[in-house]
């Protein structure tokens, strides 16, 4: 459900930062005394309000994808410690050398 918002946080965000650029571009920003016209502090607010939806929304995706490879990262720490307490002896190969090794696992070739 979180992951439907935040796209279409993310889409309308830049949807909107592009409907209102372009407003922005068809409105008299400055009247003839060279102030700011109310459609053009409109239209700034605008842009200035849709991008910070695009990038809060963005900032939001990022904080959650760092949470799910956090969860994935200890989802395998547990099955790595919990294959560890299982068969310890099966990784374990002692001082065993190289050819040992292969001797184990049921290399033929240099026997």
């Amino acid at each position: 459900m979180i992951d439907i918002l935040i796209t279409a946080l993310k889409f309308a965000g830049m949807l909107l930062s592009g409907v209102f650029g372009v407003y922005g571009l068809l409105v008299r920003f400055r009247d003839k005394d060279d102030k700011i016209t109310k459609a053009g502090r409109n239209a700034l607010i605008l842009i200035i309000a849709s991008s910070a939806i695009a990038v809060g929304s963005q900032a939001l995706e990022l904080i959650r994808d760092r949470e799910s490879t956090l969860q994935a990262v200890r989802r395998t720490e547990a099955i790595i410690a919990e294959i560890n307490r299982v068969f310890p002896a099966a990784l374990d190969f002692g001082d065993a050398g190289p050819e040992e090794t292969k001797n184990l696992a049921g290399d033929k070739s240099s026997a």
